[in-house]
């Protein structure tokens, strides 16, 4: 009985035991397979038990869930004792999700961790599962810098340089050599039957033009020396080229010369910026000696062939008769090789009639011009002109012109019967006050006085008292 009692009471511990182990079996292979879907699939896994089993979690910022289910089975026998110890299994997942809005950035971190199973006569079976969720807000300050740039461009304005003489102004009569003064030749410090010229007060340099070389010099006041500025590169007719120049100016506007390219029988432009090495044409077909520009810019020439003077506008090929035109003559609507200009603010022209030995006004408009200084005489006389060339008139209608038959400058003031001399007219010569077929002339703003003394290869300057 006892026996019995024994065996039977055995064969219970054994049932109980292999229960405990099955228990334990299952649960180790659930704990096995709970791990390999969340490895596999911790996302859909997440979301589906996150709905499923708390339909709010989702929506809260931070939430943690933790799950124990313990399992334990106790046999106590006095005769045998079995003691079963079970593999311990770690499962660990970690599920991210991430979820972006304009301006926050949520990271949700899921982690399983910690599986142990372990059975003696006592089994324990233990899962916990941790949800983190972890809100991170960035926030990205961008700075705009914005630079406004200013730029004044001052357009150049060409104003006509009309000298403020006073009217009983006097000069030096010995004049100083600014130009050339070493003898006729092609160096730098040299010129070669120079004829026109022109001042260029907001430099302090006097452009020439060099006829008897081919080209343009430019002189700074006070050097020894000058540099060529166009031409110089021998007789001819390339755009590189000039052949026997006998005026010259600046037009601000461009930053250009105007030069009178008279054999050529063209106006040619060459920039003043550093590296022009050529000109261009702009008047054709024409034989011209002199030049003048107004403040609207408008040029004018004067043609020796046609005996007149034209007005262009830029661009223009063709110009307006503005004096002469009607064949050579000494009439009031004729010209007789007509030279220098000089336009005044009103667009009235002022030309030395050279053969007519005479200096003719010509409003703008009129059809005939009036005689302001010289006649039909050839003498040296003050009430005659001899061969006029350059002139300029000042603010207060003052004429100045060079007489070159009588190597002297004039003045003519208005309505005066005759002229004063101011320079010059002491004959002939290469002194410091003497010319030898002075050309063109021109003042500066104090006053000034320029002159070109052609046969002496220079130009002159005298100075206002």
């Amino acid at each position: 009985m006892k026996l019995t009692d024994a065996n039977s009471n055995r064969h219970v511990s054994y049932k109980q035991t292999i229960i405990a182990v099955i228990v334990v079996t299952i649960s180790m292979v659930f704990s096995v397979c709970l791990w390999w879907i969340l490895q596999r699939h911790p996302s859909t896994f997440v979301d589906k038990t996150m709905k499923k089993e708390c339909p709010t979690c989702l929506k809260s910022t931070t939430t943690t869930t933790t799950a124990t289910t313990t399992i334990t089975a106790t046999t106590t026998s006095t005769t045998t004792t079995t003691t079963t110890t079970a593999t311990t299994t770690t499962a660990t997942t970690t599920t991210t999700i991430t979820a972006t809005t304009t301006s926050t950035t949520t990271t949700t971190t899921t982690t399983t961790t910690t599986t142990t199973t372990t059975t003696t006569t006592t089994t324990t079976t233990t899962t916990t599962t941790t949800t983190t969720t972890t809100t991170t807000t960035t926030t990205t300050t961008t700075t705009t810098t914005t630079t406004t740039t200013t730029t004044t461009t001052r357009t150049a304005t060409t104003k006509i340089a009309i000298p403020e003489i006073p009217v009983n102004a006097r000069w030096e009569q010995s004049g100083v050599t600014v130009a050339g003064g070493n003898g006729e030749g092609d160096v730098t410090d040299q010129l070669s039957n120079p004829e026109g010229l022109f001042i260029d007060d907001d430099e302090k340099t006097v452009v020439i033009a060099d006829w008897g070389n081919h080209r343009i010099v430019q002189w700074k006041v006070g050097n020894r020396s000058g540099h060529v500025i166009a031409g110089g590169n021998g007789q001819g007719s390339r755009l590189d080229q000039l052949d026997r120049p006998t005026d010259v100016l600046i037009d601000k506007e461009t930053d250009s010369l105007i030069i009178c390219d008279r054999w050529n029988r063209r106006i040619a432009r060459w920039s003043r910026r550093t590296g022009a090495n050529q000109g261009e044409i702009l008047i054709n077909n024409i034989f011209c000696r002199g030049l003048a520009m107004d403040d609207e810019r408008y040029l004018y020439v004067s043609d020796t062939n046609k005996h007149e003077v034209r007005r262009y506008q830029m661009g223009d090929k063709n110009g307006t008769l503005v004096a002469g035109g009607k064949g050579p003559g000494a009439g009031l609507n004729q010209l007789k090789m007509p030279a220098y200009l000089f336009v005044d603010r009103q667009q009235s022209v002022y030309v030395s009639d050279m053969e007519n030995n005479r200096v003719m006004k010509w409003n703008k408009g009129a059809t005939e011009g009036i005689i302001i200084a010289g006649s039909q005489d050839y003498g040296n006389a003050r009430t005659q002109s001899i061969h006029p060339s350059g002139l300029i008139v000042d603010s207060l209608g003052t004429l100045y012109i060079v007489e070159t038959a009588n190597d002297r400058v004039m003045r003519w003031t208005q309505g005066a019967k005759q002229g004063i001399i101011i320079v010059g007219g002491n004959g002939k010569g290469k002194e410091a006050n003497q010319f030898e077929h002075p050309r063109g002339l021109s003042f500066d703003r104090q006053g000034n006085l320029y002159v070109v003394d052609e046969n002496n290869n220079r130009v002159q300057r005298f100075s206002i008292q």
